[in-house]
């Protein structure tokens, strides 16, 4: 099925045939972006309506904007994973920590606002 693909993408439909073996053509295209077209940061990959199985008038793509669109917002996502939080709302944490600790004696406030501080992210 995807013989006509491999002289333009030697790299890639080997990892398509595996997806199509293992999960079907419904799932390849419903996962194409966020799964298979990763790879082309690496390689060669063929766009979705490129695809023997893709027919137009039954499947939906993604716009030229609609992939950057997804693409930041997956950096966005992974950023979140990596920092362990969500920097637009660490400040707003913060605040509610030390309002929470405010009751509590010096102290204890110092310690709990030095415990806050270190998973703010510099700036």
């Amino acid at each position: 099925m995807l013989e006509e693909l491999e002289e333009e993408y030697p790299e890639a439909v080997p990892y398509i045939r595996t997806a199509l073996e293992d999960h079907g053509e419904a799932w390849v295209l419903e996962n194409y972006f966020p799964q298979i077209a990763q790879l082309g940061v690496v390689m060669k990959v063929p766009s979705v309506e490129e695809l023997p199985f893709f027919d137009p008038a039954k499947h939906d793509s993604l716009s030229e904007q609609e992939q950057r669109e997804r693409a930041a917002a997956y950096a966005a996502y992974r950023e979140n994973l990596r920092t362990g939080h969500k920097p637009e709302k660490s400040r707003v944490l913060c605040q509610l920590v030390l309002c929470a600790t405010s009751a509590h004696s010096s102290s204890n406030l110092l310690s709990n606002t030095e415990l806050t501080t270190l998973h703010l992210p510099t700036d």
